[in-house]
């Protein structure tokens, strides 16, 4: 083979050119079949890096997984566990049983001072109070059954208190308590910086926020205790 050959074919693979391109450029300049046969028999391909056929593999592998995870259905919602959802159902209801106790007291307290001036008498008649003593006749026998049935259970298998779901539950419980208390504190102690009533007022006040510790602490301070256990 020619330098003159060798020279054209170095460029070529330099430019990565295909065979069929080398082809027709050599057999437009003239050259035969049998000489572009021989000039390309000629070009012995590199062996491959060590570990690529292994590495590829690996990449195909991935790929695949990829695909396959991209394939699979992805849940929108988590499933609860059975115990998971029982302990939804027992604090869904232990909150609506203490709403209810919660607003029959302050209504008792409103009724009291036969005070309506802040312009909310919660309902101010006898049906707001039928309505919420029936959450209280649902809702609270559903959570005594659920309370004492998962005791139980926490007993016979100590583990089911690390359960996400209880713990979630706790903690969401926990912050909406938190979060009531508070709000109560802070609007019982506004109302003493900023004296605008009479003593009857400051006296209201005072006992709306009382309820409220009594009923929202109470439950708070439960849950932090029970949650925080030695053992747990």
């Amino acid at each position: 083979m020619s330098g003159d050959l060798d020279e054209f074919l170095e460029k070529a693979k330099k430019k990565g050119l295909s065979e069929d391109q080398i082809r027709v450029k050599l057999s437009g300049a003239g050259w035969s079949n049998e000489e572009i046969d021989e000039a390309l028999d000629d070009l012995i391909a590199p062996p491959p890096p060590k570990n690529s056929n292994k590495k590829e593999s690996n990449q195909l592998v991935e790929k695949h997984s990829d695909s396959m995870q991209h394939d699979r259905p992805v849940a929108v919602v988590a499933n609860l566990s059975i115990r998971g959802f029982e302990y939804a159902i027992m604090f869904i209801s232990l909150l609506a049983s203490a709403f209810a106790v919660g607003a029959l007291a302050h209504k008792a307290i409103y009724d009291m001072f036969a005070k309506t001036s802040s312009g909310y008498s919660y309902g101010g008649t006898d049906n707001f109070s039928a309505f919420l003593v029936t959450i209280l006749l649902v809702c609270f026998p559903i959570f005594a059954y659920m309370f004492i049935r998962l005791k139980k259970a926490e007993i016979d298998d100590p583990t089911l208190r690390k359960d996400p779901s209880r713990r979630k539950w706790v903690q969401f419980t926990e912050l909406v308590t938190f979060i009531v208390g508070i709000g109560y504190i802070i609007w019982f102690v506004y109302s003493l910086i900023t004296p605008d009533g009479s003593s009857e007022d400051t006296a209201q006040y005072f006992l709306h926020m009382l309820v409220t510790i009594i009923i929202a602490g109470g439950i708070f301070i439960y849950l932090w205790r029970d949650d925080r256990k030695k053992g747990d």
